[in-house]
């Protein structure tokens, strides 16, 4: 697989103007609903094709530390959705072949049959493991300054995943400088301690 850097793109659940829209989930939801939860290094990636289809990019991860379900020091392949790029961090959520994690806050039904078409055309192509909640499930990990201390963080949208005050530790400028994205820093060590309260 070569080294790419592959653009974001959520087919599987925007068409057009009026695109079903994902409703904003508690993390807690996303916990229960993957199989696997792990803190990675993306190491390849490689864009899925079905004939003259696109159906998205699977990647090649190096586990760097567990929360649920896989091993530590392997490499895991999972899909779909584009947009990681080679060498960076994420804690990434991910569910079975077969197990769904979509909570729509609306739905077109254009959209709905045109991703159900697109999903009977790819689906022999995805790997076995793949991002919950369409594909919104892969955070960013990076690191930021909190009161003159350097710390690992998560970047998470709050619109799309709700985050209780207890995963955010004893940070307290969290919402102080989003991102160009809306993102805000969620202090990793504490998101995961939170987290593992969750099993």
């Amino acid at each position: 697989m070569k080294r790419l850097v592959l653009s974001l793109a959520l087919v599987s659940i925007a068409f057009g103007t009026s695109a079903t829209k994902l409703m904003p989930v508690a993390i807690d939801e996303l916990f229960a609903a993957a199989d696997v939860v792990a803190i990675v290094q993306i190491t390849e990636g490689l864009v899925i094709r079905s004939g003259t289809t696109e159906c998205g990019a699977k990647y090649r991860a190096q586990v760097i530390d567990v929360v649920k379900g896989a091993s530590r020091e392997i490499s895991i392949e999972f899909g779909r959705s584009e947009g990681y790029e080679i060498g960076t961090r994420h804690l990434i959520f991910l569910a079975a072949d077969g197990k769904r994690f979509d909570a729509l806050a609306s739905t077109n039904s254009d959209a709905i049959r045109a991703g159900y078409a697109y999903e009977k055309k790819c689906s022999s192509k995805w790997p076995r493991l793949n991002l919950v909640h369409s594909g919104t499930s892969a955070f960013r990990i990076a690191w930021y300054e909190d009161k003159w201390k350097s710390s690992r963080a998560a970047f998470i949208r709050p619109d799309i995943v709700d985050i209780p005050e207890a995963g955010y530790g004893a940070t307290t400028e969290k919402h102080a400088y989003p991102t160009y994205d809306g993102s805000v820093y969620v202090p990793l060590d504490d998101l995961v301690t939170y987290l593992n309260k969750v099993i």
